[in-house]
C-alpha cells in the first residue's frame, strides 16, 4: 500500500534513476515526479499535495539548501531529504530543520532507515493527540506516553526551549537568545553552544516533529507549533477573540482558565520568563472578569454555571482574597 508521495529532485538524470531503483525496494513509496529543474519542481509542489521531497544540494538553477529553505517556509509540514556527494553540508542541512542526509550513493539499508522515520511522522500526525502543558511544570502529552516529563539533556536547552515556545511561531533573533542565555560569553562560543542547544531540543523532541518544528533562517530561530497544541497559546487566543467580542465562552474555556489559576512553570526561576508570568496573569483576570460581566450569557446551563463557580472560589484562593 503506497503511503507516502515524493518528487526527486536532482540535476543528473543518472542520479534520479539510481534514487528510482532505490525506492522501487519500498512499496509504501509513491514517486510522483521527478524533476532536474529546481524551479520548475517548486511550482510543482506549491500546486500539489506531496509529503516529502528527495533533493539534491549542489544544482546550476538553484543550491538546494536555499530551495529548502524556500519551500519549508512556504509547506512547514514537507519532509526535506537531501541526498548529495558531498558530507560538509550536513550542519546547514539540519538547520534547516531537513530530515535526512543521505551521501550518494544510496543503499537500500540507510534509505530504509529514512523511509521508516516519514512513515512513523505520518502515522503519528494522524493518530497522535498533543499538547505541551506549562502549568505548574513543563509536561509534553500524546496518545502514546500519556503526560510525560522530557528529560533534558541540559537546562540550557530547556530554557532556550521554553524561550522559542513563547515566542511561538514567530522569529527569535540568534543575537537575542545569546543576549538572554549567554550574555557573558565570547560571542562565537557562544553562538556554538545555542547551536548545539538547539541540536539538543530538535533531538529529543524528534518524537513529536509532526506536531512542532524549529527553522533557522537569516540569522534567526522559529519555533513552529498549532496554537491548539499549547495551554498558554490557547489561553492568548481565547484571550483575544473575547477581547474584540466574537467569542461565546464554553465549558472548556471554563476550564482552560481554572488551569491556569497556579504557578506557571514553577521549576523555572530565571528573570526572563517574569514578563509572560505577568502576561498570562493580566489574561486570567481579564477573563475573569469578562465572564463575571457576561455570567448571565450561561445562568442557563448548569455545566458551565457549576464549573464557573468552581474557578472563581479556586481563583480566589490563588490570589490570596478572602
Amino acid at each position: 500500500m503506497k503511503t507516502l508521495s515524493v518528487i526527486l529532485i536532482d540535476d543528473e538524470q543518472r542520479a534520479l534513476h539510481g534514487l528510482m531503483r532505490i525506492l522501487a525496494h519500498f512499496p509504501e513509496v509513491h514517486i510522483a515526479a521527478t524533476f532536474k529543474d529546481a524551479l520548475v519542481a517548486r511550482e510543482y509542489i506549491d500546486n500539489h499535495p506531496i509529503d516529502g521531497v528527495f533533493l539534491d544540494i549542489e544544482m546550476p538553477e538553484i543550491n538546494g539548501l536555499k530551495f529548502a529553505e524556500e519551500i519549508s517556509a512556504r509547506h512547514p509540514g514537507l519532509h526535506i531529504v537531501f541526498t548529495t556527494a558531498y558530507a560538509e553540508h550536513a550542519v546547514v542541512a539540519f538547520e534547516l530543520a531537513s530530515l535526512d542526509y543521505l551521501l550518494k550513493p544510496v543503499s537500500i539499508e540507510r534509505m530504509a532507515k529514512t523511509i521508516a522515520r516519514i512513515v512513523g511522522i505520518q502515522q503519528r500526525k494522524r493518530t497522535h493527540d498533543f499538547f505541551i502543558r506549562t502549568v505548574p511544570t513543563l509536561v509534553v502529552q500524546d496518545s502514546d506516553h500519556g503526560d510525560a516529563s522530557v528529560r533534558w539533556r541540559t537546562e540550557k536547552a530547556k530554557q532556550v526551549f521554553l524561550y522559542l515556545l513563547f515566542h511561538a511561531n514567530q522569529p527569535v533573533l540568534r543575537d537575542s537568545l545569546i543576549d538572554v542565555f549567554w550574555e557573558e560569553k565570547e560571542f562565537v562560543r557562544a553562538a556554538g553552544q545555542l547551536h548545539t542547544a538547539v541540536y539538543l531540543i530538535r533531538k529529543l523532541l524528534a518524537p513529536y516533529e509532526h506536531m512542532l518544528k524549529i527553522q533557522s533562517r537569516n540569522g534567526t530561530y522559529t519555533l513552529t507549533v498549532a496554537p491548539s497544541a499549547v495551554d498558554f497559546l490557547m489561553l492568548r487566543t481565547v484571550a483575544d477573540e473575547c477581547i474584540v467580542g466574537n467569542r461565546e465562552f464554553a465549558l472548556a474555556d471554563i476550564h482552560l482558565v481554572r488551569s491556569f489559576c497556579d504557578d506557571v512553570l514553577i521549576e523555572v526561576g530565571d528573570i526572563w520568563i517574569e514578563p509572560y508570568r505577568s502576561e498570562i496573569a493580566l489574561s486570567v483576570n481579564g477573563l475573569i472578569h469578562h465572564m463575571r460581566a457576561h455570567r448571565t450569557d450561561f445562568e442557563h446551563d448548569g455545566a458551565m454555571k457549576h464549573a464557573f463557580e468552581e474557578l472563581n472560589v479556586q481563583y480566589q484562593r490563588f490570589i490570596g482574597e478572602e
